[in-house]
């Protein structure tokens, strides 16, 4: 099973609200989508470094959809 499959809620349902932000999960989704199109044939590990903010969590879920993610820290 994969996380697109847990959003059944309808498209233009809110599925994420941030300070710099929201997405609907119709959003969503089509970013799934749009991730798992472009990591298509590539590796399945990917390591990522981004910034510390709400709207990072739509694309580690994008990433974590396709592939496994090992998200960097260099703060840590």
């Amino acid at each position: 099973m994969k996380l697109a499959d847990l959003l059944r809620a309808d498209n233009a349902d809110l599925a994420l609200v941030a300070q710099d932000g929201s997405a609907t999960f119709g959003e969503i989704r089509a970013a799934l989508s749009q991730v798992e199109d472009a990591l298509a044939g590539r590796a399945p590990v990917i390591a990522t470094r981004l910034p510390t903010r709400p709207s990072t969590s739509l694309l580690l879920l994008a990433l974590a959809n396709a592939a496994t993610v090992a998200p960097l820290n260099p703060s840590l």
